[in-house]
Parts: C-alpha cells; structure tokens; sequence
C-alpha cells in the first residue's frame, strides 16, 4: 500500500512536472511573439517617422493643422511686403492707387499766377493762389513778384542780352525761355521756371498796375486823346505792356485761356496822413481808376481770343466803405480780401472751364 502511494505520488509528480514544463514553453512562445509584434510595431513607427509621415489619428485635426501652416506662411509673405521686402510689388500696388484716384483726387487743371504783391502776399498762412488751387481742385503755379509792374521802366529796355524787368513782360519770356530763369533765383517764379511745364496751363492769370500807377513814371498808354501819340514804346506803357505780354501768350499756348484782373480801389497813406485814393490821386498819368481803364480796354480787345476780365475796380465790393475789411493798409490784401479775390477768380474759372467741358 505504502509502496504504491509512493509510486503512483512518483509518477503524479512527473506527470505534473511535465505539464508544467509544456506550460512554460507555451508561455514562452506567446512571450516571444508579444516582443516580436511590439518590435515590428516600433520599427513601423519610426520608420514613418523618420519619412516624416507621421499623423494623427483624426483626419480633420491634421487637416486643421495643415491649414494653419499655410496660413502662417501666408502671414509671413504679407509681412515680408508691408516690410518692402518686395520692393517692385510696393511700387505696383502705389501705381495702381494712383490711378484708381476719384477725379475729387486729381488737379483738374493748371493754372500759373502773374502779378505784383496782391498775388504775391500772404495772409493767414495763405494766398490767393493757393485758395483759387483749393476752390478750383486745380494745380497752382504762383509767379507774383512783389513790388513788379506790367510796364518796363525808362531805364530798361527790350534786349534779352541785357534783361532788367522783373514784371510781366520778363515773366513771359522767362516762360519761353528768352531769359534765363537764374534772373528769377530770387523769387519763386525762378524755381517754377525750371519746374512747370506750361504747355500744360489752362490759365494765366494776370494782375498788375497799382506799382506802374505808384512809380510816376510809367505812361497808361502811348495813344493820346485827339489822336496824338507819345514818342515810346508800347512795353513802357501800362497798356502797351498788358497787351504785348497777352498777346504773346495767346500765340504760344493757343489751348490756354488768360484771365485779367485790374487794380482795386486803394487809399493811400503817407504814414498815418491819408493822401487820396484812386479816384483823386494823381502821380502825372492819370488815376489808379484811369488804370484800370486802361486795363479794360485791353482786356476788352482780346475777349473773342480766350480773355476773361476781372475789373476788380468795379465788381470786387472793396471800396471806400469796406477798405478797412479787405485791405490791410489801403493798398494790400487782408485775410478778408484774399478770401475775396479767391472767391470771386476762382467762381470765374470754374464757370468757364466747365461751360466749356
């Protein structure tokens, strides 16, 4: 009995160590085959890694992904051409917005100033020109030059080899080149001489005659009452200078009309005297009102060629009752009067240069 026990726990024993035995090797496959799948799985992995493959496992988070590269690197572009990073592209885009400009935007026309210091003078910041290039949406050229008359002086004469006129008739040829525009380096008109391309001018304005008045020495014309004439050239005359000049002008800038403007009524001082104004003051040729008579004529004869007139004499509301308003010292223009001048050129130019579009 004893010794079957011992027997049959002999071959319970062997029994059971071999099944243990099958257990482990079993074991040791599935062991086995887990390291070989996890390895083939991490080979895979960095194989796509290194191909740079990798993804995510959701397709719209990947795509989301992508479109925020290519929105940052479009962020990136646009940075480098506001930074002019693409210098040619800048330049197109300035081109394009220049022409895209609303006609609002854009000079509607030309128009150069000539004259003495009623053109010339400043007030408030401000001329006369510069209003009238506001009012008229227009490209302004002043060449008033203070103290300068229409007329040439005794002492100056028509020799371009010896020029001396700083007045209209030397702004006129200085314009067709007869007269080096160095004559003028000391006034603004010298620098738009070199500037301004004329042929372009829809407008010269034209203002002198209160300095050929003052100066007593400048004849209204050569032509007498009763037929007589003085022994002078028409340029040292103020009307023989007024129509020498426009016409001139006429001939070489057929496409450009002239707007004259006369003198205004002044009051004249002597300090703080009050001398007379311009009906009564005489200086030998006649009044300032006799002037601009003179002015009339001329502006008169040429009016069938392009000619508008401004008789401010007449029709600009300064006179003895609104000198104080518009004339800072009976003679120039104050903030009011340029505002007036302004105005009134300005309205005139505007009513002709659109009547005739």
């Amino acid at each position: 009995m004893d010794n079957n026990k011992t027997d049959n726990g002999r071959t319970d024993l062997e029994t059971m160590g071999r099944k243990h035995t099958g257990n482990r090797r079993t074991n040791g496959k599935w062991l086995l085959l887990i390291i070989l799948t996890v390895f083939c799985i991490l080979a895979v992995a960095e194989i796509l890694h290194g191909r740079g493959h990798a993804t995510t496992d959701d397709p719209q988070a990947d795509m989301e992904a992508n479109n925020r590269k290519a929105a940052e690197k479009a962020e990136k572009e646009l940075s480098g051409l506001q930074d002019g990073t693409d210098a040619a592209a800048g330049e197109q885009e300035a081109d394009t917005a220049a022409a895209e400009q609303t006609p609002e935007d854009k000079p509607s026309m030309q128009i150069v100033f000539m004259g003495d210091s009623i053109l010339d003078n400043e007030e408030e910041g401000c001329s006369v020109a510069e209003m009238v290039g506001e009012k008229c949406n227009a490209k302004v050229y002043n060449m008033a030059v203070a103290g300068s008359m229409a007329a040439l002086l005794p002492n100056e004469y028509f020799d371009f080899t010896a020029w001396r006129s700083n007045g209209f008739l030397g702004v006129v040829q200085g314009i067709l080149g007869n007269i080096s525009a160095d004559f003028f380096s000391a006034y603004d008109a010298g620098a738009i001489l070199n500037e301004c391309d004329f042929s372009q001018t829809d407008y010269f304005v034209v203002e002198y005659g209160i300095n050929d008045f003052l100066s007593g020495q400048v004849p209204q014309s050569k032509y007498l009452e009763g037929g007589a004439e003085l022994d002078i050239d028409e340029p040292h005359t103020y009307a023989g200078a007024l129509d020498v000049g426009v016409r001139t002008l006429l001939q070489h800038f057929p496409n450009a009309k002239i707007l004259m403007v006369s003198p205004h009524f002044c009051q004249i001082y002597d300090g703080d005297v009050l001398k007379g104004d311009s009906y009564t003051l005489d200086y030998g040729y006649g009044t300032l009102v006799d002037f601009c008579g003179c002015c009339t004529y001329v502006a008169n004869q040429h009016k069938n060629e392009g000619v508008l007139y401004f008789n401010a004499m007449d029709d600009s509301g300064i006179d003895a009752y609104t000198v104080k308003e518009y004339l800072k010292d009976g003679v120039h223009l104050s903030g009011e009067g340029i505002r007036l001048y302004a105005d009134i050129i300005s309205e005139m130019i505007d009513q002709d240069y659109y009547r005739a579009e």
